[in-house]
């Protein structure tokens, strides 16, 4: 269908319309073009920027004329450019229609010969075509400044050439532009020239006055040398093949006249182009279609029979598909309005013009960009001769879709009606078509998915980049001078450029009453713009005091550069305001207020005396009553904290107790918001359900959930993910208390979901995590930041007061006073110390010594990886270089695990056998015949599938259980049950939220970093309801790095202990020494 409309185009269109649609194509002014059962949709930029939009049904074209929006409205030169750029767009099966007539065309090919010389061409002012259809370029003249320094200035393109112009032509100009000016009288209208002789291109080159038009901007050309170009197969991402030209393994851009000719923009070159093939078979390979591999192999064998020195189209016999994580894009641009559209659409001016606001979406898969909305399923690259089909995820990019369109304030339909005429474009929606929608998307949308792993492109100057005060250090400066006056500065610091707020915040004092920024809220979140094309989003109270300071001043004398002068007496009031300053560098939160809450908790001993709520369906143990109680202290005295009992020591019970305790007591008049993991939303209602029945629950998750339940139920239960989603739902509630349950998911205080957690009303706030320290001490900043602001510090002087001195100097006194200082804030028991009749846990560590083959890669990729990293470091210090040390770390941890987990260039290592796998084999037919319950934990999946292969080959029962398993309940129930022995369980996916007390053995086959993580793993079945002898063998690579992550894990261990306890041993930071002792050859203790 579509070949037969492209061989009747010359037939239909007349030639002038035909050869203005040859140039637009050329020209890239066919926005979009989409074909779908016959019918043809485009968008086309016409004159002064117009836009129109093209139908054509090819089923019934010609004799149904095409229809554009435009005035000659059938069959005009944008329904032709369609046609042509719709070429461009070929589907699998239209190219394979396209294959036999472009073989045939090589019958009428004249035998082959030596090329002639080689000549040259250029123009003045050259448009690069975006795929060249007929051999010709597009000439427009322009005049342009010499510059003092040499070349030209901006080029303005003309298109009447009047006498007065005429005087400008020399000699040259003379005798290049009047063949194609015909002596045509003045003035004369111009169009684009016509450029299809080498000869022509050569003498506008000669005239050291040729540019070429790259994306609006002239680039001025020199003549390249000649450059010898072979034919070469590339693979495009749809899979198909095309055809190109390079040279020493550069692919040239090709542009044919009666001669070949590349051209280079980024060196402003363009050259003659010399191949072993005449013009004519050059220019028919220029035009070949894209090869679509069910065509390939009948290709190559017409063309080694045709051209037996052409390369061939390579021929694949599967691909190997796999998945990958895509990143969403998001492209929020402008498109200029003409007069005629202005009535139709809502608009923003800019400079004058009127813009329609635009947003394209767009995902990234192996480095290969994808539009929302896109036919393609799949996408290929090549990877060592093997053809990799990486298959889309419309799941992903459907919830993507629905993220943007949420952000938007739209639902998905709503969104789609608002689509153009490019895929995956859609116009914003008219409300941010003002300045206070504009001030919605740029401080609310589009930080929220930049926070959220989205990469948001803003293509356009109308999007202001909004600077988050939080994300910037503040400084204050007070300099002397001369005559008693003083310079008074304060603001932030941006990539090392200082911007001062003096001048912000004085117009803000211009613009706004006195009396209402006096009143104003200090939570308010202003939008104060601070350079072109930037602005600032502030709570009112971070500037409150500077802009007080300006009032009582009178707003003072201001420098040139921005600062403050003031006289000797008004020095006071700046030293006020600059304490006041870095006061407000935290969330406002009275010191004193803080202090006197404090003495009503600070002893244990006075905690008020509760008996457990009646309708309580469970027997608390004592230490449970206890802490119930603690919960109570902090109720009364209005503050936060953190329940960091053990894994298995009941903190759902305990809190559940907590809140029906309030209900009867009349306290709970409005709901409880409780977040937790996906994976544990479930259990928590269960549990509600089981022992306080008295509770009314509702499980706020999944596509049908109900925003009306908020205010009927006591409890809440939701997801973080949903935070961020529903942001605007959660953030209108008011809750009695908001409970993050493994709280450690807000440890990172700059993600988006940290900060939406921090701006949840409530009147009290609990967070439930048994690791609330796991790296670092930031991580227990940012739960007290999200409790009770202030507690301890803003971000900048905590890490100044206690992270520097606790974890990089190990200073014991400033960990003692941390810890006094959370201690009346943070509840920890461990079970040994609070269950005597929990049975014992022994630890195991197993040491395997690598031999062989194994130990010889450990060893090559130990050497080569420590040069890469001391190479890293070297260059950009230790901090810079965590990603290289990781990566390599990585390598060597799965090497200990089984070679055949590493990617290695070039190397395969299916073959080598792992010390490790064997040993856990023998230990596992041990415990098998002991008819022990065993949880095997690795951080690998690609492991977790290794030791199944071993174990189905043993023929052993197992379950699996990763992050892509659907229904964990019943996996664990199937476990739970005792016919089998042996459970697969990921880290990161299984090491919370089970209760696998039918298990005895555990055994972790890596250590990972952080103790914590493995505590909480082992904690899976050594827990209540453990009737059982628990044993934990750890399986370590005697010698390797995985000795050092033990003893890192020590370390840790310290540092988590000495916070949470009184324990005063020291933590030791990370040196050049321990960076070395990974790689440290394998020397085991026998030798």
């Amino acid at each position: 269908m579509l070949n037969a409309a492209l061989s009747r185009m010359e037939q239909v269109f007349q030639p002038q319309v035909l050869e203005h649609a040859v140039q637009y194509h050329a020209t890239g002014r066919v926005l979009s073009v989409r074909f779908s059962e016959g019918l043809v949709r485009a968008r086309v930029r016409g004159s002064a920027s117009h836009l129109y939009d093209v139908y054509l049904d090819l089923r019934s074209w010609p004799q149904v004329p095409s229809r554009c929006s435009c005035t000659q409205v059938r069959n005009c030169k944008h329904a032709a450019a369609a046609l042509l750029a719709l070429r461009e767009k070929d589907t699998t099966g239209q190219i394979t229609a396209v294959l036999p007539g472009w073989l045939r065309d090589a019958q009428t090919l004249p035998a082959h010969s030596e090329p002639p010389p080689a000549t040259h061409a250029i123009v003045y002012l050259l448009t690069l075509p975006v795929r060249q259809v007929l051999p010709r370029l597009y000439l427009q003249l322009a005049t342009a400044r010499r510059l003092k320094r040499g070349g030209w200035g901006k080029p303005s393109v003309f298109h009447e050439l009047t006498e007065s112009r005429r005087k400008l032509f020399d000699a040259t100009d003379e005798a290049l532009l009047s063949p194609l000016l015909f002596n045509k009288p003045f003035p004369v209208m111009l169009d684009a020239f016509s450029i299809q002789k080498s000869t022509e291109l050569q003498s506008l080159l000669a005239s050291g006055r040729t540019g070429i038009n790259v994306e609006g901007e002239a680039v001025w050309l020199r003549l390249g040398e000649a450059r010898a170009g072979e034919w070469v197969w590339r693979l495009e991402p749809d899979g198909q093949q095309r055809l190109m030209l390079e040279s020493q393994g550069e692919v040239l851009r090709a542009l044919q006249l009666d001669g070949l000719w590349y051209v280079d923009t980024d060196e402003g070159v363009l050259g003659p182009l010399d191949t072993p093939f005449s013009p004519e078979e050059n220019a028919w390979m220029l035009k070949m279609p894209r090869i679509p591999q069910a065509a390939a192999l009948e290709t190559a064998r017409d063309i080694e029979a045709r051209f037996p020195n052409l390369p061939r189209p390579t021929v694949w016999e599967h691909a190997s598909r796999r998945q990958t994580p895509p990143r969403p894009q998001a492209v929020f641009d402008a498109e200029p309005l003409g007069e005629a559209s202005t009535a139709l659409f809502r608009a923003m001016e800019y400079e004058g013009q009127l813009y329609q606001l635009r947003v394209r979406l767009s995902f990234e898969y192996a480095g290969i960009p994808a539009a929302f909305g896109s036919e393609a399923d799949s996408y290929f690259t090549m990877a060592n001769g093997e053809l990799i089909e990486w298959m889309r995820d419309t799941r992903f990019e459907c919830e993507a879709f629905e993220t943007l369109a949420g952000v938007l304030g739209l639902t998905g339909a709503q969104f789609l009606e608002a689509g153009t005429a490019t895929v995956g474009e859609w116009s914003m929606p008219p409300a941010f078509h003002t300045p206070e929608g504009m001030q919605l998307l740029c401080v609310e949308a589009i930080p929220a998915l930049r926070q959220s792993g989205w990469n948001v492109v803003c293509a356009h100057p109308l999007y202001e980049e909004v600077l988050d005060a939080d994300a910037f250090t503040w400084y204050s400066a007070l300099e002397g001078g001369d005559n008693d006056f003083f310079a008074f500065e304060s603001g932030i610091e941006v990539d090392g450029e200082r911007i001062s707020m003096v001048p912000v915040v004085a117009n803000l004092l211009r613009t706004m009453d006195a009396h209402a920024l006096e009143s104003m809220p200090e939570e308010t979140l202003l939008r104060l713009p601070v350079s072109r094309g930037r602005a600032m989003s502030i709570p009112y109270g971070r500037i409150k005091p500077l802009l007080f300071l300006l009032l009582q001043t009178g707003f003072g004398k201001k420098s040139p550069d921005n600062r403050l002068q003031l006289t000797r007496y008004q020095l006071m009031l700046a030293m006020e305001s600059a304490r006041a300053l870095r006061a407000t560098m935290a969330r406002w939160h009275g010191v004193d207020v803080m202090r006197e809450r404090l003495q009503a908790l600070q002893s244990r001993a006075g905690l008020p005396s509760v008996a457990p709520a009646r309708g309580l369906e469970a027997t608390l143990r004592d230490y449970q009553i206890e802490g119930l109680q603690w919960l109570q202290g902090l109720r009364e005295a209005g503050l936060g904290g953190v329940l960091a009992d053990d894994m298995g020591l009941g903190k759902t019970v305990q809190t559940l107790a907590h809140l029906l305790y309030e209900k009867e007591q009349g306290r709970l008049q409005k709901p409880c918001l409780i977040l937790a993991p996906k994976s544990l939303v479930t259990n928590w209602f269960e549990e509600a359900a089981r022992f306080t029945p008295g509770l009314s629950c509702h499980i706020y998750h999944g596509s049908g959930r109900d925003k009306t339940a908020f205010q009927g139920n006591d409890v809440i239960i939701s997801t973080y993910g949903l935070l961020q989603r529903d942001k605007a739902l959660f953030l209108g509630c008011d809750f009695y208390y908001v409970i993050l349950d493994e709280a450690q998911c807000i440890k990172n205080a700059r993600t988006q979901t940290t900060q939406v957690a921090q701006q949840l009303h409530a009147e009290h706030r609990l967070c439930l995590s048994g690791t609330p320290l796991e790296n670092h001490l930031g991580e227990l900043w940012s739960l007290f930041h999200f409790l009770m602001p202030g507690l301890l510090g803003d971000a900048r002087s905590f890490r100044t007061l206690f992270r520097i001195p606790i974890e990089k100097e190990h200073d014991v006194a400033r960990r003692a006073l941390l810890a006094r200082r959370v201690h009346p804030f943070l509840l920890r028991r461990t079970k040994s110390a609070v269950i005597a009749e929990l049975p014992p846990k022994t630890e195991i560590t197993h040491h395997i010594q690598l031999e062989g083959a194994q130990r010889d890669v450990y060893e090559m990729v130990r050497i080569s990886m420590e040069q890469k990293v001391r190479e890293a470091i070297a260059a950009q210090g230790v901090e810079k270089s965590h990603i290289v040390l990781l990566d390599a770390l990585l390598k060597l941890r799965q090497i200990c695990c089984s070679p055949r987990l590493l990617k290695w260039p070039d190397a395969h290592f299916e073959a080598i056998g792992s010390a490790k796998l064997d040993a856990l084999l023998t230990l596992l037919d041990n415990l098998i015949r002991e008819g022990r319950r065993v949880l095997v934990f690795s951080q690998f999946t690609s492991m977790l599938r290794l030791i199944a292969e071993a174990l189905n080959a043993r023929g052993y029962p197992y379950i699996e259980l990763t992050g892509q398993s659907r229904d964990r309940g019943a996996l664990v129930a199937r476990f739970q049950q005792g016919d089998i022995p042996i459970f697969l369980i990921s880290l990161k996916a299984g090491g919370t939220g089970l209760n696998l007390t039918r298990a005895d053995t555990v055994i972790h086959y890596d250590p990972w970093w952080n103790p914590a993580v493995e505590d909480q793993a082992t904690d899976r079945t050594h827990r209540l309801g453990q009737e059982n002898p628990v044993f934990v063998y750890r399986l370590v690579a005697e010698g390797t790095v995985e000795d050092v992550i033990l003893r890192m894990q020590a370390r840790k261990r310290t540092l988590y202990e000495g916070i949470l306890s009184s324990s005063s041993e020291g933590v030791k930071h990370l040196t050049d020494a321990d960076i070395a002792e990974f790689f440290l050859p394998i020397v085991p203790a026998s030798e």
